[in-house]
C-alpha cells in the first residue's frame, strides 16, 4: 500500500500504462519478478501501442538472460516508436552481446542518425564510422 500511494504522489494516475511500469520497476526492486512481468501485461492489454511497458519488460528479459526474448520486445518498441533512438541503442547492445556485430552497427548507426550522441559514439567505437 506504501508503495502505491508513493506512485500516486509521484504523480503516477492509477490504471494508466506510466502507473503500471513504474509499479512493476517497484516489484522488480523488491524481488517480485513474476508481479512485475503480470503488472506489464496489464500495462500492454491497457495499451498496446505504448513503448514504455515492452521496454521495461525487455529489460527484464536481460536481467534474467532471455536475450532473445528482449531482442523481440526493442524490436517491439521500435516498431512502435522508430523516431526514438533508444530502442536502437537499447537492441544494439543485446546484438553485440549475442554477437551479431553487424546488426547492432546498424542499430547504433540508426541511432546516431536520429541524433543520439551515444549512437554515434557507440557507432565510432564498434565500426570506425563518425556517424552521418
Amino acid at each position: 500500500m506504501l508503495i502505491l500511494s508513493f506512485l500516486i504522489l509521484c504523480g503516477f494516475t492509477p490504471g494508466t500504462v506510466d502507473y503500471y511500469v513504474a509499479y512493476a520497476q517497484t516489484q522488480v526492486a523488491t524481488g517480485k519478478i513474476a508481479d512485475a512481468f503480470a503488472t506489464l501485461a496489464k500495462a500492454i492489454d491497457l495499451d498496446p501501442r505504448a513503448p514504455s511497458p515492452y521496454a521495461s519488460r525487455a529489460f527484464l528479459y536481460l536481467k534474467l538472460g532471455k536475450r532473445d526474448e528482449a531482442l523481440a520486445d526493442f524490436s517491439t518498441v521500435i516498431a512502435l516508436s522508430p523516431k526514438a533512438p533508444d530502442g536502437y541503442v537499447s537492441r544494439a547492445f543485446v546484438y553485440l552481446d549475442v554477437g551479431e556485430h553487424e546488426k547492432a552497427v546498424a542499430d547504433f548507426d540508426m541511432a546516431c542518425r536520429l541524433g543520439d550522441a551515444s549512437g554515434c559514439a557507440f557507432l565510432s567505437e564498434t565500426s570506425g564510422q563518425k556517424g552521418p
